[in-house]
């Protein structure tokens, strides 16, 4: 039977130190920071008056977000931690739990890339086509008319409260279809993006080995033929740079650029249509404030995405053309860099709804 060995067995001992700081302590602030924001990111999109589709997919992202992170913790962070403070891996009896959530941490990071893509496409919709996505303070609340009971004949009031009834019914499913409606499309890039994912859960099996630290029986985890295979390799590259880096980035990029050119026009042109109409300051004010905030949050998201995801793109284009045995300590490092970067992406979306309070009291 064959020794265990684990993620950072045989490691060169400088890249061991830099690794289990940067996936143990430095991840977990990470992860808590995500958490925190995510509690106030959901309690601000519950106030404000963001259109329904933009306010459904920033829900699912802050879900994608809260999933990324936990699914680091248990696949890094535990491991890493215990190694760099305890000296012993806490992990070495819940091998399969480390390979669930491999995959995923695999599949939370495509979802979570995919629907920043979609979030800075819908802020490019909103933007060209205002009139069809009003905003959810626009919709019509108002209530449907009670009818007056019946007081002289019990068989009018039994017929009233069973027509009340139904229109109840009626009105409770049609209001839950409406709310569940935006829902739609950023579920399905939720379930395209386990789709793409569904081969890394099956990168690794389980193997029984012997642990020297414990002088016991333990089990690890082993590459599969599926894992090894240079043709899957080649899959998987491609799969990364449709779905993570070359295709968002580019779309992000694009997107972000036409949209804040036309937001500039329509500022200006609101700004002198304002001016000539003589309408209030405070009116004025409160329009930019409601323009604003939808604005900065797709602005912030899409920026921040851009800069910390530029360098796993650069990492792909090398593993492609050089193969990952041609990374050297230096390289490995800048890798660490980088796969921190992307779990920096994913815990720092929800900074974009700090400040806002202001906003919520003046609109």
């Amino acid at each position: 039977m064959e020794n265990c060995t684990y993620r950072y067995t045989g490691m060169n001992e400088s890249l061991k130190m830099f690794s289990l700081w940067m996936d143990g302590p430095v991840t977990i602030a990470a992860v808590v920071l995500a958490l925190v924001g995510a509690h106030f990111a959901v309690r601000f999109l519950a106030r404000a008056a963001i259109s329904r589709e933009l306010t459904a997919s920033l829900y699912l992202l802050c879900i994608s977000d809260c999933g990324l992170m936990l699914s680091v913790f248990f696949f890094y962070s535990i491991e890493a931690t215990g190694l760099l403070l305890l000296n012993e891996n806490l992990m070495w009896q819940s091998q399969p739990t480390v390979r669930i959530m491999h995959g995923i941490a695999s599949f939370a990071t495509t979802a979570s890339t995919l629907l920043v893509t979609y979030v800075t496409f819908q802020r490019f919709l909103v933007v060209h086509f205002p009139l069809r996505y009003i905003s959810i303070a626009q919709w019509d609340t108002r209530k449907t008319p009670s009818r007056k009971l019946s007081t002289t004949v019990e068989d009018d009031s039994r017929q009233f409260f069973t027509e009340r009834a139904t229109i109840a019914r009626s009105v409770d499913s049609s209001t839950l279809r409406k709310k569940l409606r935006p829902f739609a499309v950023p579920s399905m890039v939720i379930l395209c993006s386990l789709a793409l994912n569904i081969s890394v859960f099956f990168e690794f099996t389980v193997s029984e080995c012997f642990n020297v630290e414990r002088n016991a029986l333990s089990t690890h985890l082993k590459p599969t033929d599926l894992r090894n295979s240079k043709t899957y390799s080649g899959y998987r590259a491609v799969i990364m740079m449709v779905s993570q880096t070359i295709a968002p980035i580019s779309m992000i990029t694009l997107l972000t650029i036409i949209t804040e050119y036309h937001v500039h026009k329509c500022l200006q042109q609101r700004k002198r249509l304002f001016e000539n109409q003589h309408r209030l300051r405070s009116v004025v004010l409160s329009e930019q404030l409601k323009e604003r905030v939808s604005r900065t949050v797709s602005i912030f998201i899409a920026i921040k995405f851009i800069i910390l995801r530029s360098l796993p793109l650069f990492f792909d284009l090398y593993e492609i053309t050089h193969g990952i045995e041609a990374f050297g300590f230096t390289m490995s490092i800048l890798v660490r860099i980088s796969d921190f970067a992307v779990v920096l992406n994913s815990a720092t979306n929800s900074l974009a709804y700090f400040g806002k309070r202001r906003w919520l009291e003046k609109r």
